[in-house]
């Protein structure tokens, strides 16, 4: 009967925490509507160029997204000029109000000049001036966003291919029309996320949704998942689905305070040993269980009420009262609570805390197969041909390494990671190719390995230039001297060693 009504206690509490644990979760659900706003729009109805397939079911789910995230979305589907022009305008008090505040856009954007737009489906673009006329400026968008108090996002899948861009009559020359966006920096707590990288394009796929979207669909609702990891996981998923012939961006920095689109849930605490225990013994008659959990717990906040029932039981056992039914041992209590947990820690602890109990090689069983199954359950080890071929692109990128990419660790490979180390003066192991030798090399954007020229030539930033010395001089070891004999040299110098010397073309003599 005790052992029943100690479950009983025990479950009663675990329901109340649950209880509490999901009203807070419906009030953070209920905060978030109000702090978190997003604007969705797809455009793939264009007019004047083909349709696209994908911008709309794009935009829909990342709008279901948004919503199971607790923001306050709306969306825009197939919108003209003045549909994205008023969307923009009713967005921006919602901003104002609001911590987070993410926009995302499918469809065509165009770069001109160095300026990025995003395109309406009623824009015709004949020339290059009529862009910032019927298409939205990126600049703009990004202003809308920016209000917010914690974060403001701008998702653009609009790097693909444009036709805009080669039916348009440039009317200057100096407008260039670019090929995808152009670079943006934002200032503040923005990031711009590019489907690709700028000057690139990208796919618009051929299933349901872009490869870009659909890695973003895939990371966006992970709990726990900080939001510059989530678009590095975007970025190696899209990678690996083009292969490697579509790089996402993101442009932008933050503070050092975490961003969550879905925050890790709560571990559900669980009560303390001498609480479990006192719950089982408060009404117990066994004198013995209760001076056990006396000298168990000596500073347990249950320890008064226990020495109190402890000499109230032994003023009653002197009158002679029946003897009391044993009650298990804590360690047995205990691991009756703990026998079936997932709570890894909990087990350490009863294992540190009860090393003599019988029920210790059962508890280090469970243990070794729960860290066996959290340890199945991590994400795979990178792929160490797709490390090596990583690791090979970063090296040509800062200028140590010239073999080919072929995705091999090789003797040439390994020799231009350990120059690599050295010049950034790094304390990498060097013997194997690892994802933290990728990401090393990838933290640095500009040259590390100096550029080595030919004799006749010399550096000039990234390119090696032939030297071209100016008339009557000649290229000698490297620099450019005079090919004329000294006048000192060629003066004669008279018998008998008299000092001479030339001045205006005239020799002196002494």
């Amino acid at each position: 009967m005790g052992l029943c009504r100690s479950l009983s206690v025990s479950t009663a509490l675990m329901l109340t925490v649950s209880c509490a644990l999901f009203a807070t979760m419906l009030l953070s659900a209920s905060a978030y509507a109000q702090s978190r706003v997003a604007l969705v729009i797809g455009n793939g109805a264009y007019r004047q160029v083909s349709a696209l397939a994908n911008p709309t079911n794009d935009a829909n789910d990342v709008a279901d997204s948004l919503q199971r995230l607790g923001f306050s979305v709306t969306r825009v589907a197939n919108a003209t000029f003045e549909g994205m022009r008023l969307a923009l305008r009713d967005f921006g008090p919602k901003v104002r109000a609001a911590e987070m505040a993410v926009i995302f856009f499918a469809g065509h954007g165009l770069e001109v000049g160095g300026e990025n737009y995003l395109i309406p489906i009623d824009a015709d673009l004949k020339t290059d001036l009529d862009v910032p006329h019927e298409a939205i400026s990126l600049k703009n968008v990004m202003q809308v966003v920016s209000p917010a108090s914690k974060f403001g996002l701008v998702v653009l899948d609009a790097c693909r291919n444009n036709p805009f861009a080669s039916r348009m009559v440039r009317t200057l020359r100096t407008r260039a029309v670019g090929r995808g966006l152009a670079t943006v920096e934002p200032t503040g707590s923005i990031l711009v996320a590019y489907a690709a990288k700028d000057g690139t394009t990208a796919s618009d796929g051929t299933g349901r949704n872009s490869p870009f979207t659909k890695a973003l669909l895939t990371h966006l609702e992970t709990p726990g998942l900080e939001v510059n990891f989530l678009f590095r996981n975007v970025r190696d998923d899209v990678l690996r689905a083009t292969q490697l012939e579509q790089e996402p961006f993101v442009y932008g920095s933050l503070s050092r305070e975490a961003i969550f689109f879905k925050a890790a849930p709560p571990p559900v605490p669980l009560p303390a040993p001498d609480e479990v225990m006192w719950n089982f013994l408060k009404d117990t008659a066994d004198v013995n269980a209760l001076k056990r959990f006396i000298d168990q717990f000596p500073a347990s906040t249950f320890r008064p009420e226990a020495v109190q029932r402890l000499a109230r039981l032994t003023a009653e056992a002197a009158k002679a009262a029946p003897p009391p039914v044993p009650l298990p041992a804590p360690d047995e209590v205990m691991w009756n609570f703990l026998r079936d947990t997932a709570d890894v820690n909990a087990l350490k602890r009863f294992i540190e805390q009860f090393p003599a109990s019988t029920y210790r090689p059962e508890a280090v069983q469970r243990l070794a197969r729960l860290t066996a199954e959290a340890a199945k359950a991590a994400p795979p080890e990178p792929n160490r041909t797709e490390l090596a071929r990583s690791l090979q692109l970063e090296l040509k990128r800062i200028g140590c390494f010239e073999g080919a990419i072929d995705g091999e660790f090789s003797d040439g490979t390994r020799a231009a990671f350990r120059n690599f180390v050295k010049l950034a003066a790094l304390s990498l192991p060097t013997e194997d190719v690892t994802p933290d030798a990728v990401r090393a090399v990838r933290a640095f954007n500009k040259r590390v390995c100096p550029l080595n020229c030919p004799t006749g030539e010399s550096a000039e930033g990234d390119r090696c230039v032939k030297i071209v010395c100016p008339a009557g001089q000649v290229l000698k070891e490297g620099a450019c001297v005079s090919n004329r004999p000294s006048a000192k040299a060629s003066a004669p110098t008279p018998k008998g060693g008299t000092k001479c010397f030339t001045f205006q073309g005239r020799q002196f003599c002494e």
